[in-house]
């Protein structure tokens, strides 16, 4: 997991480590998260990865220019873990689901259960 405390750290993070997906606030100092967004997407090496826009503000105008600015989807704070969890299921890469992850074999791998994912809480 990469962090980033402001959209144009973002841009540098994913451009140094190019995640398989990126969770990204709306609303972020320096550079909010639907310009860090359009600038991920206008990248060729990393307009292929999936942003997800995290966010309180309701359906309108800024959650229609993230979606436009390339957001494959809008993830609405208070959120439960399970629509999070359905969200990067849909849209990380099954190689990364049911493979290694930094280097850790995923003991669900070669099972028929459902794959779990890595998480880590702060």
């Amino acid at each position: 997991m990469i962090e980033a405390d402001n959209g144009a750290a973002a841009i540098d993070e994913a451009l140094a480590g190019h995640p398989d997906l990126i969770l990204m606030d709306l609303n972020m100092p320096k550079m909010n998260g639907e310009e860090a967004t359009e600038q991920l997407k206008n990248q060729p090496s990393t307009r292929d990865i999936p942003v997800i826009i995290c966010t309180a503000y309701g359906p309108g105008p800024r959650v229609d220019r993230a979606l436009d600015a390339g957001a494959v989807e809008i993830l609405h704070k208070p959120f439960k873990f399970s629509e999070l969890e359905n969200l990067l299921r849909k849209h990380v890469p099954s190689d990364q689901k049911n493979g290694a992850v930094d280097g850790q074999q995923n003991s669900t791998a070669n099972s028929t259960e459902t794959p779990q994912f890595p998480f880590q809480a702060r």
